[in-house]
Order: C-alpha cells, then structure tokens, then sequence
C-alpha cells in the first residue's frame, strides 16, 4: 500500500515522519516511510523503518531522456549525522545529573523515535551492562548509586 501525505511548514529538526499533518497515526502507520524534500534545488530523499536502520539519506535528480523521465540519485548527503539509536541514547543519558533518570517517553520525546525501536535499543544497552532501568527510568550503569 502507497500513502502520499504532506509535511507542516517548517517540519525541520528530528525524525520526517513527525512533521506530517494531522494524527501522528499516520506516522506509525507506515513499516517503512519515505521522505522526498527540497534543499535548495535538490530533491533530498530520506527513509525510515521500523524494524532495520534507515538508509543514507540521498540527493535526487529530475533526468529527462528521449525515453523517459525519472529520478536519479546524484549523491549522498554528506553532512547527515548518522548515529545509531543506541549511541543516541547513550548520549541523552550523559547528559543526566548524577542521580537523575530518563524515562522512555522523555527519551522518544528526545530522540523522536518509534517506541518499538527505543524498546529494542533499550534492551540491548541493558544486557551489555551500559544502562540500568531504575523505578524512576534509565540511566548509565556506571552513574548508578
């Protein structure tokens, strides 16, 4: 099934997915989401999955030959931070007080994440020991009192 749906003005910032109009339903609904935006006179398209690591985020081209016209990729977009989800929350725990815990909504508020993928991420920086869960949230095993 293909949905086309428009973004809010200004929709910078975060995951694409959450500058679409309306209920943010129409956010979760998609496995997998494309996001086709202009930079300048680009076209930048990006991805997001629930289950797998997005794609690169890549800059398109409008290519017209005698036998069609298309899109085509011209690059990839250089300057996009590409971090993992687990490295994202790493980083939004250090930046807690000694003490001090996130919870999961403050963190899928932070990183603008699916709760699926912040589940799994969580998880797996808990059994390697790196995060404790603590009654008032997350925070780092080497912070922990």
């Amino acid at each position: 099934m293909v949905l086309v749906h428009h973004t809010r003005k200004n929709a910078g910032g975060g995951s694409a997915g959450l500058g679409l109009r309306g209920s943010s339903d129409i956010h979760a609904f998609g496995d997998s989401n494309l996001y086709l935006r202009r930079s300048g006179e680009r076209l930048q398209l990006s991805s997001e999955h629930r289950a797998a690591a997005a794609s690169p985020t890549v800059f398109l081209e409008l290519v017209t030959t005698p036998e069609a016209t298309h899109l085509e990729v011209i690059g990839e977009v250089r300057d996009a931070k590409r971090r993992n989800l687990t490295d994202q929350v790493l980083e939004q725990l250090a930046q807690c007080q000694q003490g001090e815990s996130f919870t999961r909504a403050r963190l899928r508020e932070a990183l603008s994440v699916k709760n699926e993928r912040l589940g799994e991420a969580l998880e797996r920086l808990e059994q390697a020991g790196q995060i404790l869960r603590t009654p008032s949230g997350w925070t780092l095993a080497n912070r922990s009192s």
